[in-house]
């Protein structure tokens, strides 16, 4: 007999753990801010800014500000976290962004994060203050006496795209995915149509035919796959490309 029962332990949350403290006039965060976020407030054990939200783009990387009010002494701790799975919980690997070893002292307290392995969306930010005196872990959920927790929302967005052009072709990306493959971008939400005003001579992308592009052509000299100093596409880099780029020398 195997008992049907779903295992509630294992189901995710679908609430955040509740976090606070009792006498919020100790010590509480002053101002928050993390890209377009830049909030003031006042202490009062536990704030839901969760209205208050700000886009962090995949791959980028953010710095998080944090200034403390009321006993900002040697004694405070904090923490930052950010639900990075989207499960409701500050538990999982790597959603401890800054913790008592990093959030200690007298404050301000800063730390950075880059946003990898992050799902579309909003998602919760929480950041801690608190009497390390009397609690010196600093933790994502539960109630110290003294102290103060915010939550804010952040939302994950892919990084802007556009025209990442070749002079064999031309696809969507954005400008670090594109220099990664050694791909010209155009700025973001350019179509690939304008690829064409590229000239393939221009080989390292200066708006200008010149020596250096010619030196990179005959330092490619021969048999190759996909290569810009192949211009006319032949799988070759020989006499014909370098009549191609002599033909236009100069910028254009």
């Amino acid at each position: 007999f195997r008992n049907s029962r779903p295992c509630l332990e294992c189901q995710p949350s679908t609430e955040y753990c509740t976090a606070g403290a009792t006498l919020n006039f100790n010590r509480y965060v002053t101002r928050l801010t993390i890209a377009d976020i830049d909030n003031s407030s006042s202490g009062s054990g536990y704030s839901d800014f969760t209205s208050v939200t700000t886009e962090l783009v995949r791959g980028s990387t953010y710095t998080v500000d944090v200034e403390v009010g009321g006993i900002n002494s040697s004694a405070t701790v904090g923490g930052l976290w950010i639900d990075r799975t989207g499960d409701n919980d500050f538990e999982d690997a790597f959603e401890t962004i800054a913790d008592e070893g990093d959030f200690n002292g007298v404050a301000p307290y800063s730390t950075t994060f880059t946003v990898t392995g992050y799902p579309l969306g909003p998602t919760r930010l929480r950041v801690r203050v608190q009497d390390g005196s009397q609690a010196p872990i600093a933790l994502a959920c539960g109630t110290t006496q003294r102290g103060e927790v915010e939550d804010y929302t952040v939302i994950v967005v892919d990084p802007p795209m556009g025209a990442c052009c070749f002079p064999e072709g031309c696809f969507q990306d954005d400008e670090n995915g594109c220099g990664v493959v050694g791909g010209t971008f155009l700025g973001v939400a350019v179509l690939c149509s304008e690829c064409a005003l590229a000239c393939p001579t221009d080989i390292d992308g200066d708006g200008s035919t010149a020596f250096t592009d010619l030196t990179a052509l005959l330092a490619a000299w021969g048999p190759c796959g996909i290569c810009p100093e192949d211009i006319d596409n032949d799988n070759s880099v020989a006499f014909s490309d370098l009549t191609l780029l002599l033909a236009n020398w100069g910028p254009y």
